[in-house]
């Protein structure tokens, strides 16, 4: 996912500030979806429960 968002033009600063204080939505049984708002748009990560306490990111997309 790191990769994605660089092929993306997606600064780090943005995706660590969206991980560390996102807002989080569950929509499946075991699928996350981390998003917040900046200034010219927002940052949403989508990743998978693992455990408890660990969630892999999949894909990071930037929308307008």
């Amino acid at each position: 996912a790191v990769f994605r968002a660089e092929d993306r033009g997606i600064p780090w600063e943005l995706v660590k500030a969206t991980l560390l204080g996102g807002y989080f939505h569950h929509f499946s049984k075991d699928m996350i979806r981390i998003s917040k708002k900046f200034h010219g748009g927002t940052v949403v990560c989508v990743g998978k429960n693992v455990s408890e306490n660990l969630v892999k990111i999949v894909t990071i997309e930037w929308k307008l």
